[in-house]
């Protein structure tokens, strides 16, 4: 297990690399990094307010139903505010996509994110084990600031290159 932990995360965070190597790279690494942190803010702000119905809690007992929604109509929104900030701001890319396409992959995003996020807490699950470090008072090790990005940066990736 410890060896599949060593490939996974450096194999899975490598596609941020070769996102960087794609045209419009700024502004989809933008878009990944904004639309991934405000679904996890929205789904834990909203969740902790309104949360009533449980997701799945033997991996994650704090996560609810009411927080995957509130991450995912936060994740569409991020997507949709990035997008208009990088259209006005980053003249260099020129994004070829719709506002379709671009709520659609927010929508993605922050499926994916969620998913990769109870990945995680899985994992630390079986190792028994609540944070992943102590690099970050209050918030965890560096893997839990980064979990929800393992799975969707190559989600991204994949987009990118079969949507060109």
């Amino acid at each position: 297990p410890t060896l599949a932990v060593v490939i996974y995360i450096p194999y899975l965070l490598s596609h941020l690399i070769l996102i960087r190597h794609l045209p419009n790279s700024s502004f989809m690494l933008l878009f990944l990094f904004v639309v991934v942190w405000l679904t996890d803010t929205g789904a834990y702000i909203f969740g902790t307010m309104f949360g009533r119905h449980k997701l799945i809690p033997l991996i994650s007992p704090n996560k609810s139903v009411e927080g995957v929604i509130a991450g995912c109509i936060s994740g569409m929104i991020a997507g949709v505010i990035a997008f208009i900030i990088c259209q006005r701001y980053c003249p260099l890319d020129t994004i070829q996509m719709s506002m379709v396409q671009v709520i659609l992959l927010g929508f993605i995003m922050s499926i994916i994110s969620q998913i990769s996020d109870l990945v995680e807490s899985a994992i630390k699950r079986a190792a028994g084990v609540k944070d992943s470090g102590n690099w970050i008072p209050g918030h965890g090790g560096l893997l839990d600031v980064f979990d929800s990005i393992i799975l969707a940066a190559p989600v991204l990736y994949y987009w990118m290159v079969f949507h060109r």
